[in-house]
Order: structure tokens, then C-alpha cells, then sequence
């Protein structure tokens, strides 16, 4: 049995003895074979002249207006033909008979192909613009040069008027292809300068119209300033009217309480004095008049009714007095406002006082009291209650609590936080009293 090394070993033989054999036909094969080729070949060049034949007519009709169906046909025209030519070509290929005129005919046929398609898109592009024919004429020679496609448009009559006189002299030939030449770059310059003076307009259409757009918006802008600016007149003048008119109120309301007082005095000494008249008047009268009958021992003691009504109604009004006034003073004085807790233990029972006293003993809803919890705390105490503030229950605003008087109103937190004030307390010199002033304010326990 044989090794793996020896079998690959056997294989490259075989291999070498298989390649070195050549491959001969014999006479009537070999006869066979240059007749298919032949009529491959001719086959080839029958194909190649109808596509050259295509060409030359598609070169002629770009030179005048094509409509849009006549530049579709010719560009499929020419692609059929090529198609055609190339199936030639690469049948020729397998058979193994090339010949370097059939390749260099197939080489001008894929790139005259290639330059008449494009020819044609660049004037499907352009479609809806002015046909210029002079432009198109030297377009059309310049993309197919009869000097660089010889062979194939070399019969190809050109549209360019010569006089029957100059065809005789190859003198006056040369002049007329001169004279034909510079006219044709004398017009291909003046379609550029005229491209180039139409792109310069529409440049400066739109510069005009940019230019129109902006000014028209630097004066609505304006617009809107001015009337932003006397909007804001107008609101100033008028939160000014509301500023005096607002201090009138308040002397008025100032005037009625001080008259409101003045009146209570007055109603008040006015009753004192007719108590005294009454008194008076009565007093000479009861001691004329004989009293016969018998007084009631067990009868209450008489009052004066209408006296004491009018002394009641009198305090009524005074304590009304002064309940306004001391209302208005109330409404004079800043409101207070709790402090913002960031998770400082010293400062939280202060902040506690102020929260308890002006937000949480008020009969508040409690989704208001989380709100305004959430104001007041900021730093590291709101991210410790951060998980409650996702419901508006009871429980979680008592839970909130809960968790800031664990950390942060412990007697165990505020005494370390107290020493660590203490421990980081600056060296105090000799001649420092403010400094010593300080630490003595801190609390006796700790000092």
C-alpha cells in the first residue's frame, strides 16, 4: 500500500505526463476548423459593418434637434449592434483564431460605443434647454474625431458648407478647413461666454433675491422689536399705575382703621356720659317719689340691658379694629420660607423646625407636602429619600421622614458631625479672641 507522500508523488506525474501531450487535429478537422473560423470571421465582420453603419447615421442625426424618442432609438440602436458584435467576438475567442484586426475593431466598437452612449445621456440631460446647433455640431466632432475613429467614419460626409472650387485645390482645402476650424472655435467661445454670461445672471438674480429676503427680514425684525419694546412701555406704565394704585389702597385701608378707631373712642365716651346724665337725672327724682310698695327680697338684681349691649357692641368694634390692623401687618411682613437641606446633620434640626412649622403642620394634601419635600432637599439627603417621591401616599411621605431622621438626626450623627467640626477647628494663636470666641460657641459637652 502506498504513503500518503508517494501518492501525491504519482499524482504530479500523471499530472505532468497529461500536460506535455499536445493536442493535433487531423487534415479534414483541421480543414473543418479553418472553415468555421472563416465563417465566424465573416460572420464578425458582417456584424461590425452594420454596427459602423449605425454609427455613422446616429453620428449625423446628433449634429441637428433630436426629440427625446429620437435619442432613446439611437442610443438602443447602438447598444444592439455592439451586443451583437461582441457575441461574434467571443465566439471567435473560444475558436482561438483572433486576428489583431478583429481585436482592434472590437476595441473601436466598445469605445465609440461607450462615447456615443454618453454623448447622448449628456443631451437627454439637457433636453428642455435651448438647442444650440453650432454647439452641438462642434460637440458631436469633438467627441467623435474622424482623425481618432478613421475606420469608422472615414466615408462620413460632414455638414460643413465648402464651395465646389475649393474641393479641386488642396491648397484652398487647407484654407477652408482652416478658416472652418477657427469659425468653429470662435463659436464653441462665444456658446461659453454665452453659458458663462446666462450663469452669471441667474448668479445674480439670486443674489438679488437673497439680497431682497434678508432685507425684508431686517425690517420685519425691526418691527418686531419696536413693537416689543413698546409692549414692554406699555406693561411697565402699567404695572406702575398698579404699584400707586396699590399704596393708595393701602393708605386708604390705613385711613378706614384709624377712623374705625377714632369712632370705637368716640361711641365708647359717648356712652359714659350718658350713664352719668342718666344717673344724675334719676338720682333727685327717686329721692321725691315714696316707694309703697314692698320690694321682693328674692328678686335678681335689675340691669341695665341697653347699656350693656351698646358696651358689647363697642369692644366688638374695637377688636375688629384691631384684628385689620394687625392683619395688614401680617401681609406687610416677608413670607417665611424653609431653608435647603443638602445632608448637613448640623443644620438638619433647624431646617426640621422651619419645615414642620411652615409647610407640614398646614392642612396640606399630602401629594403637596411630597412636592414640597422634594423642593427643599437638594445633594445627597434628596438621593437618600430619591425612591419615596414615585408615590403620593402617606406611608412614603412618613417614610421620607424616617429616613432623614435616621441619617441625618440621630444625637449619634450630629455629636460626630460635631467632632469632626471640632478636629478640623483651625490652630487658634495667642492673640485671637475671635477665634476663641468661636469655639467656645459650641455646645458645653463637646467644648
Amino acid at each position: 500500500m502506498l504513503t500518503p507522500v508517494e501518492t501525491d508523488k504519482l499524482l504530479e506525474a500523471q499530472q505532468v505526463r497529461s500536460s506535455s501531450r499536445e493536442r493535433r487535429l487531423t487534415e479534414k478537422g483541421q480543414e473543418m476548423h479553418e472553415q468555421e473560423a472563416r465563417k465566424t470571421e465573416k460572420a464578425f465582420n458582417k456584424a461590425y459593418d452594420s454596427w459602423k453603419q449605425t454609427a455613422k447615421e446616429i453620428r449625423v442625426r446628433l449634429k441637428s434637434y433630436c426629440s427625446l424618442e429620437d435619442l432613446g432609438k439611437s442610443q438602443r440602436d447602438i447598444k444592439a449592434g455592439h451586443a451583437i458584435v461582441q457575441k461574434h467576438y467571443e465566439t471567435i475567442l473560444r475558436n482561438h483564431t483572433s486576428a489583431p484586426d478583429i481585436v482592434k475593431r472590437m476595441d473601436a466598437c466598445v469605445t465609440l460605443t461607450a462615447e456615443t452612449c454618453e454623448l447622448v445621456s449628456k443631451r437627454l440631460e439637457s433636453i428642455d434647454e435651448a438647442f444650440n446647433d453650432q454647439l452641438e455640431k462642434e460637440r458631436v466632432r469633438m467627441v467623435l474625431n474622424k482623425e481618432e475613429y478613421g475606420s469608422v467614419f472615414g466615408n462620413t460626409n460632414t455638414e460643413t458648407v465648402i464651395s465646389e472650387s475649393a474641393r479641386g485645390s488642396d491648397s484652398d482645402s487647407n484654407i477652408t478647413s482652416r478658416s472652418s476650424t477657427k469659425r468653429a472655435d470662435a463659436e464653441a467661445d462665444l456658446a461659453a461666454k454665452l453659458e458663462q454670461a446666462k450663469a452669471v445672471q441667474r448668479i445674480q438674480a439670486q443674489q438679488a433675491k437673497l439680497n431682497k429676503m434678508e432685507s425684508e427680514w431686517k425690517l420685519k425684525e425691526s418691527q418686531m422689536l419696536s413693537e416689543i419694546r413698546q409692549r414692554e412701555a406699555e406693561m411697565k406704565s402699567k404695572l406702575e399705575d398698579e404699584q400707586l394704585r396699590l399704596q393708595q389702597m393701602q393708605a386708604e385701608n390705613e385711613v378706614k382703621v384709624a377712623a374705625a378707631r377714632v369712632r370705637v373712642y368716640n361711641i365708647f365716651d359717648s356712652v359714659e356720659n350718658n350713664e352719668e346724665e342718666s344717673d344724675y337725672k334719676i338720682l333727685p327724682s327717686c329721692q321725691n317719689v315714696k316707694i309703697e310698695t314692698p320690694l321682693n327680697p328674692q328678686a335678681a338684681e335689675f340691669q341695665r340691658q341697653h347699656a350693656t349691649l351698646e358696651a358689647q357692641s363697642t369692644q366688638d368694634a374695637v377688636s375688629l379694629a384691631q384684628a385689620i390692623a394687625s392683619s395688614l401687618t401680617l401681609n406687610r411682613l416677608p413670607v417665611p420660607e424653609p431653608t435647603v437641606f443638602t445632608g448637613d446633620p448640623l443644620k438638619f434640626l433647624d431646617w426640621k423646625l422651619s419645615f414642620t412649622t411652615l409647610i407640614d403642620q398646614k392642612p396640606l394634601p399630602v401629594s403637596e407636602k411630597m412636592l414640597y419635600l422634594k423642593s427643599y432637599l437638594a445633594g445627597e439627603a434628596q438621593k437618600a429619600v430619591k425612591g419615596f417621591f414615585y408615590r403620593n401616599t402617606e406611608d412614603a411621605y412618613n417614610g421620607a421622614w424616617t429616613v432623614l431622621q435616621d441619617r441625618y438626626g440621630s444625637p449619634f450623627i450630629i455629636q460626630r458631625a460635631f467632632r469632626d467640626k471640632l478636629t478640623k477647628w483651625p490652630k487658634i494663636a495667642a492673640n485671637d479672641p475671635p477665634c476663641t470666641q468661636g469655639f467656645c460657641r459650641l455646645p458645653p459637652r463637646l467644648c
